[in-house]
């Protein structure tokens, strides 16, 4: 098997994962804050990697690391695992599963035109045309009529989108360390970063109650364990194993894979209805991102 195709495969595994995760995310979003949620499945992502750092012969505090990629994987952490799951489950938790995918799909025009801007990747006719796509693929969910509607629809779009610009810069900020260390102690020192930032912003919180509330609960862990096994865990390590094999471009494409995965299993899951509208969405959201990154034109 090639690397290619082997990146492949760890990028559509990651994509499932995620889609996975996402479901209990938004079951424990019923019972759990959004930012409870975040702390809970960043905590169950450092015990797991904790766990398996030793097991694959690394290191917790390794020597070869300078101190400038050490603050890139810092700033990543705080950017795309801090404040970029915090938005994306406060808009998953306005939104629905379903809906806040969609949304998550202007990550793949985001991340390239990042490449372009900081990478020197140039700037083809498709990469146009695919945000294009995405960016109607938004205006369609959002002047949807439908009677399941969420109240807080333009703000849980805004959230959303707020959360991929956090996530494609914690993205653009790993690219190079990852290329040089350990994906491993990469993705353990990033989750630590986004809790440490979880921990500085929670005096601010004015439902520090229900928090603390919520994930002393020990009921309420179950779904959170799942969650952080599948969503943090497994689809970061794949995410990361493709990230450091392809360029960020096809990284991106194949995630927007996600965006279907998310809609059958929250169908099938949680219930969540499928209204022509949000499959015209999926569709020209996955099609936006496929010719985003495709340069056919």
């Amino acid at each position: 098997m090639s690397t290619y195709i082997t990146g492949v495969i760890l990028t559509l595994l990651s994509s499932v994962s995620w889609a996975a995760g996402v479901m209990f995310f938004r079951k424990s979003g019923e019972t759990v804050t959004a930012f409870g949620v975040n702390v809970g499945k960043n905590v169950i992502g450092i015990l797991l990697f904790s766990i398996t750092i030793p097991l694959v012969g690394g290191s917790y505090f390794p020597s070869s690391i300078p101190a400038r990629d050490l603050w890139l994987i810092v700033i990543s952490g705080v950017l795309g695992v801090g404040m970029g799951d915090l938005l994306f489950l406060a808009a998953l938790k306005m939104l629905g599963a379903g809906l806040n995918s969609i949304v998550g799909a202007v990550y793949t025009p985001l991340l390239v035109f990042g490449a372009v801007i900081f990478l020197g990747e140039p700037l083809s006719l498709s990469l146009i045309l695919g945000t294009a796509l995405v960016v109607i693929a938004i205006f369609v969910i959002a002047t949807d009529k439908i009677k399941t509607r969420p109240k807080n629809l333009y703000l849980g779009i805004f959230t959303g989108i707020m959360g991929m610009f956090c996530t494609v810069a914690g993205i653009l900020l790993m690219k190079g360390p990852l290329m040089r260390h350990s994906l491993w102690w990469i993705n353990w020192a990033r989750l630590i970063s986004g809790l440490l930032f979880f921990a500085l912003y929670f005096p601010l919180r004015k439902d520090k109650q229900a928090i603390v509330s919520s994930l002393t609960h020990l009921g309420n862990w179950k779904t959170l364990a799942l969650g952080g096994m599948l969503g943090t865990y497994f689809a970061i390590l794949f995410w990361t194993g493709g990230l450091s094999i392809l360029p960020a471009s096809v990284v991106g494409v194949l995630n927007q894979l996600t965006i279907v995965a998310i809609i059958v299993f929250a169908r099938i899951f949680l219930k969540e209805p499928v209204t022509l509208r949000k499959v015209m969405a999926g569709t020209l959201a996955c099609s936006g991102a496929f010719l985003a990154t495709s340069n056919i034109l």
